[in-house]
């Protein structure tokens, strides 16, 4: 197959574009319990603490290269998912003979902008590496040409990191190993297997897979160097053994998050890839395609597996994103072109574009404090798709059917992408790390960074020093530890009783102060991280939700008290029997 140079430029913008999303503002939001439970790893083993990292060394020990070539900060934090999923759109490139070039090439642009792909891919210690990785080192043995031994060294590589990306990677290839059963139990891969056979027959070096050997052998060294980051940290293959172990748990806890929540995430989050993926899949059933039904195959058991997990997060259906967008770009790629009157198809693509915007208006201006005014904007939006529909139809009578089809897919294409643009922003960039937005796990920060801030000036007042300040915390959770992991002085500790008051104390609200500290400290409430307000599938106003994102949300709050002498002009009168301090199963800062 014969690639145009024009074509590699459009799959080195995808990965350009990919890589703009993912990176830009990539440290801004502050990690939250998720995230760093999986930085601190990297951070005591970058300070040479002892530890065994849990199951997805192939997140903890590069990003502990990270923290100590350059800083530990959110950005270094986030850093290896976001390439990982950068490096995700070059997968299609490797799928183009199956696909066809153009539909590899919308896959492409799709896995760029997709809500879902790029929120997961700015998530410390999510699935997204093992995604990445997984499907990179299927496209280098399935792709076409090129040297076998260097696709299978590559491949052997990109599957080695793949198993040292934790539980996510067991999760897809139990989805793929299902879908291929199916598929070969209902014998869709007979045909594909002849093709197959006879391509190799007439050029060997297209059809032929990597070799095995070389494979085995990157892939072995890729686990043994990566997985001990060149054997500075061995106690990494350890963890990496105990990766069935991490999967198995999933299947043995609860979540709060019911199973209706995933399927409506890909309905809110993924409308472009679902409609043009259904009515793909749909086709390739009736004309008995098999790439359509083994992708749709894949499909549903990525689906169902996240689906029927009792521990089961949001972010686990991005193995489904994959083949619904397969499949998608095998139908769109149908309506590239129009060679009968495509001037018709271009008006009526205007068109509907225009009457999409014009519900979207209608529907962003709903008055829900007033109920009698709703039938209004009801009749506006069944008349715009009323005039869609005339439209469509005016175009198959007076030109063709070919035009009034391609131009009503052009229409619905350009407004969904701009919904999946607007989808993507926001849960990306402008509401990233909160629960209005359902790819990030709960609990999510909210004023952490001003929390440090806080410190930081403290800090300077006591010691001169923004990461020097006497601290006891009485909170600590992994995003507490994470926010105040360069303050030198912090002390944790479940209870404490003091007769020396420190200058500063974190406690939650419901852990008020020694009655003899009250006149020695002044206090200010942040809210420290919160969580979605509804059990439910759906939050109670959808329509609400959809067009501003607002929800009901649980804030768990602390409180910062600072002694008075850390104040200007600020003087303390240590009250009788104040003289030393007694902490109660107090721990080390980290």
């Amino acid at each position: 197959m014969k690639i145009p140079r024009n074509e590699h430029f459009l799959y080195f913008f995808a990965f350009l574009l990919a890589l703009g999303l993912r990176l830009f503002a990539l440290g801004s939001a502050p990690l939250s319990d998720f995230e760093a439970d999986w930085a601190l790893q990297s951070f005591d083993l970058a300070r040479n603490i002892s530890l065994i990292p849990d199951a997805q060394p192939g997140y903890v020990l590069p990003t502990t290269a990270l923290f100590f070539l350059f800083q530990d900060a959110n950005f270094t934090a986030r850093l290896l998912p976001a390439l990982a999923g950068s490096l995700l759109i070059f997968a299609p490139y490797g799928f183009r003979r199956q696909l066809g070039q153009k539909a590899a090439l919308i896959l492409a642009f799709g896995l760029a902008i997709d809500p879902g792909l790029v929120t997961l891919s700015r998530l410390a210690g999510g699935p997204m590496p093992a995604i990445a990785f997984t499907v990179l080192a299927l496209a280098l043995f399935a792709a076409p040409g090129g040297s076998r031994g260097t696709r299978g060294a590559w491949g052997g590589i990109a599957a080695g990191m793949a198993l040292l990306s934790g539980a996510a990677t067991i999760s897809g290839a139990l989805g793929l190993g299902i879908a291929y059963g199916a598929a070969r139990w209902t014998g869709l891969l007979a045909g594909s297997a002849e093709t197959a056979e006879t391509e190799t027959a007439q050029n060997p070096a297209r059809g032929s897979l990597p070799k095995r050997k070389i494979t085995l052998f990157f892939g072995a060294g890729t686990v043994l160097l990566a997985g001990t980051l060149f054997f500075l940290y061995p106690q990494g293959l350890l963890s990496w053994a105990a990766t069935l172990d991490a999967y198995l748990a999933l299947w043995q806890q609860g979540s709060d998050i019911p199973a209706g929540r995933l399927a409506a995430a890909l309905f809110f989050y993924a409308i472009l890839p679902l409609i043009f993926g259904v009515a793909g899949a749909a086709r390739g059933w009736l004309k008995k395609r098999a790439p359509e039904r083994a992708l749709s195959l894949w499909f549903l058991a990525a689906l169902l597996l996240p689906l029927l997990m009792p521990g089961r997060q949001v972010g686990d259906i991005a193995w489904a994103l994959l083949p619904l967008w397969a499949l998608a770009a095998l139908e769109l790629a149908r309506y590239t072109r129009c060679d009968e009157q495509p001037l018709p198809g271009i008006g009526l693509a205007g068109g509907i574009f225009a009457l999409m915007t014009i519900i979207w208006l209608t529907i962003a201006a709903l008055d829900f404090a007033t109920p009698q005014s709703l039938p209004r904007y009801y009749i506006v939006v069944i008349a715009s798709l009323l005039i869609g529909a005339l439209g469509t139809l005016l175009v198959a009578v007076s030109w063709s059917v070919k035009a009034a089809r391609a131009g009503l897919v052009w229409g619905v294409s350009a407004g969904l992408i701009i919904y999946t643009l607007a989808a993507m922003f926001g849960a990306s960039q402008v509401r990233a790390n909160t629960p209005q937005e359902w790819w990030w796990p709960a609990p999510t920060p909210k004023h952490a960074d001003l929390v440090s801030d806080t410190l930081a000036d403290l800090g300077l007042v006591q010691s001169g020093r923004t990461d020097s300040l006497d601290v006891i915390s009485l909170v600590d959770t992994p995003s507490m530890r994470w926010s105040l992991r360069n303050i030198e002085g912090v002390v944790y500790a479940n209870a404490i009783t003091m007769d020396t008051a420190l200058p500063v104390v974190i406690a939650h609200p419901n852990n008020p102060l020694p009655p003899i500290w009250e006149q020695l400290y002044r206090g200010q409430d942040f809210g420290w991280q919160q969580s979605p307000g509804w059990e439910t599938a759906l939050p109670p106003n959808v329509i609400n939700w959809l067009i501003n994102r607002n929800a009901p949300v649980v804030t768990d709050a602390i409180v910062i008290w600072a002694r008075l002498d850390l104040f200007p002009s600020g003087t303390i009168n240590p009250p009788e029997g104040v003289e030393d301090i007694n902490v109660d199963e107090a721990l080390p800062a980290p």
